[in-house]
This record gives C-alpha cells, sequence and structure tokens, in this order.
C-alpha cells in the first residue's frame, strides 16, 4: 500500500504545533513552571509579611498563570518572527508526501527540494488531534494535516506499523 499526501500548514496549523511542543512533548516545562511558581509565591509571602496557606495558595496560583501567559506570548512572538523571516515561504509551501512500504518521499514545492528517508531515520512520530509530526531529531519535525488526508484511519495504522516503536499517540481522550 502507498499514500501520496499533499499538505499545507497555515499559520494556525503552526500555532497549533509550537503549543503542543511546547506544553505536552516539552514535560520538563511543567516541572520548572511548579518549581518557579512555588519560589515566587514563597518570595511573595515572604515579601508582604502575609504568611497564610489561602495567600499562598492565591500566589502560586498568579505565578503560574504568570509563566503560562508568557509562554503563550513567547509562542505568539516566535510565529510572529518566524513568519517574518520565512522569505523561501517554507511554512506555508505545499509539500507532498510519498509513503512507501520501506521509506517515504518529501517534496518541498516551496523550496523545490525533495528527500528520501527510511522509516528507521525518523526520531519519532507523533499523532494528535490534527496532526502527524515526524520529528526528524528532537527539535525538527515535518508536519501533515489531518484535513489532508483522504482515509486518517488506514493511514495512521499504516504508519504506526512501520513506526510502533517511535510512535507516540498525543490525541486527547474523551
Amino acid at each position: 500500500m502507498e499514500y501520496k499526501i499533499q499538505t499545507q500548514m497555515n499559520e494556525q496549523d503552526y500555532r497549533n504545533f509550537l503549543t503542543f511542543h511546547m506544553f505536552h512533548k516539552g514535560k520538563a516545562i511543567w516541572i520548572y513552571t511548579a518549581i518557579l511558581s512555588i519560589v515566587a509565591a514563597a518570595a511573595c509571602t515572604y515579601v508582604t509579611q502575609i504568611i497564610t496557606i489561602p495567600f499562598f495558595l492565591f500566589c502560586w496560583a498568579l505565578m503560574i498563570a504568570t509563566i503560562l501567559i508568557t509562554l503563550r506570548i513567547k509562542i505568539h512572538l516566535l510565529i510572529k518572527k518566524r513568519l517574518k523571516t520565512d522569505r523561501g515561504n517554507l511554512i506555508r509551501s505545499e509539500v507532498i508526501f510519498y509513503f512507501h512500504e520501506e521509506d517515504f518521499v518529501m517534496e518541498n514545492q516551496g523550496i523545490a527540494s525533495t528527500a528520501t528517508l527510511s522509516y528507521d531515520k525518523i526520531y519519532q512520530v507523533v499523532e494528535t488531534k490534527d496532526f502527524y509530526a515526524l520529528y526528524l531529531n528532537v527539535n525538527q519535525a515535518t508536519l501533515i494535516s489531518k484535513r489532508n488526508i483522504e482515509n486518517v484511519d488506514e493511514f495512521g495504522a499504516f504508519l504506526l506499523e512501520r513506526t510502533r516503536e517511535i510512535y507516540k499517540d498525543c490525541r486527547r481522550k474523551r
């Protein structure tokens, strides 16, 4: 079985991916957020001399909210910068994937390039509710929007069969 998928990402797709990558893929961000917010809440409690559990919890919630808002702003600024410096229109360019039994081919129409990779060269495959992310290394991924796949379940099974050891299902369970 072979699959041909023509996909094109837009700004919202890129925002969804960066949000996923920052909040879901990078679990360390949650540890840093918890530690930083506890330290900041303790400092806030100490400085104000209001040493009560409700006030500490209020400060902690406020610090967590501040950190999360800061991260969302960071994502927005990253997208804005990336779109501004995307001279080759790489983000919005059409990519055609040809998935074969042993390998797959990516043709990027925006920069007129073609690459063939075997499945064992993929670092990780992540499935979300909106896309498949094929990580080529820990920080570089190519995205396939599910809205461009004719039979998502069939393709998902095909991809899972070839990448079982590195496949991660991150769809939200309901």
